[in-house]
């Protein structure tokens, strides 16, 4: 999706819904295979995104 929008094409906005939560399935499942728990995938986030997230 992304390369197609790196290299000039459109972002198809409905596309890109419906594969949001596949992607996060995805992520948890390879979280799940390592090993990580909830609480080291919140850190990790809150640790990346500090200054971007409102508390």
């Amino acid at each position: 999706m992304s390369e197609d929008v790196d290299h000039g094409g459109e972002l198809d906005i409905e596309t890109v819904k419906e594969n949001i939560p596949k992607a996060i399935i995805s992520t948890l499942k390879l979280a799940e295979i390592v090993g990580m728990k909830g609480d080291e995938i919140v850190n990790a986030i809150e640790k990346k995104y500090k200054n971007n997230i409102d508390e």
